[in-house]
């Protein structure tokens, strides 16, 4: 059971929850084909790639051929994506207010990524400015990625606080599947990188809409199990 009022902490995913990065890593892995002599893909085909970290993008980009090449042309990739991380990428239309106004409200607020951890902190220092994260975590060697928990475990050892006093919000179905490992309560966005049908199989209690229904959502908190 969901108790509203034991809700004490609001943690996000970061590429299609928080921010909009399609164009960027889009554009960057299309340079990288060209660059190659590769056939280029669509930013929507791109938009189903995005969410378990850019090595299973470039990964699921190439032909069987090229597969033995991966590494290199995954660290050729993050060379491009780098000078272009912050081309287009931006927030979604009200991510700021509802930020600003959890913050006010006393939530701790979270990042947990599977895009590389210090490009992660480049762009929460760049683009949040104005907002204090308590703790903010990307992809990081030794640490199995999400939707495995073991980042939501490190992240626990560093704030005291416990799985059912947390709300986990994220586009994706690593999403999902890793907030259901982790006990935190589900909540998927309808803005990012999946359909609603993915997120409420893979185990959304909720869906918004809009980042302003965040803000009374921990008051309607159901437990749908």
């Amino acid at each position: 059971m969901i108790y509203p009022e034991l809700i004490k902490a609001v943690v996000f995913d970061l590429d299609g929850t928080l921010v909009d990065t399609l164009e960027d890593l889009g554009n960057s892995l299309n340079e990288e084909l060209t660059f190659r002599g590769l056939p280029n893909f669509t930013l929507q085909e791109y938009r189903l790639r995005i969410g378990n970290g850019t090595v299973n993008m470039v990964r699921k980009s190439l032909p069987k051929s090229m597969q033995k090449h991966l590494e290199e042309i995954h660290k050729s990739f993050t060379v491009r994506y780098r000078r272009n991380l912050l081309n287009t990428t931006k927030p979604y239309p009200g991510i700021m207010e509802m930020l600003h106004n959890l913050k006010e409200k006393g939530m701790f607020l979270g990042i947990l990524s599977n895009k590389e951890n210090d490009l992660t902190l480049q762009i929460v220092l760049s683009l949040f400015k104005e907002i204090e994260f308590d703790y903010v975590s990307g992809a990081c060697l030794g640490i199995p990625k999400k939707p495995d928990p073991a980042c939501f475990v490190k992240m626990c050892q560093y704030t005291n606080l416990t799985p059912q006093e947390m709300i986990y919000v994220g586009d994706t179905e690593i999403d999902m599947q890793m907030a259901v490992n982790s006990g935190m309560y589900p909540i998927g966005v309808s803005w990012g990188f999946r359909d609603l049908e993915v997120l409420q199989t893979q185990g959304a209690k909720q869906i918004i809409h809009h980042p302003n229904e965040l803000l009374i959502s921990p008051l309607i908190l159901s437990d749908n199990s």
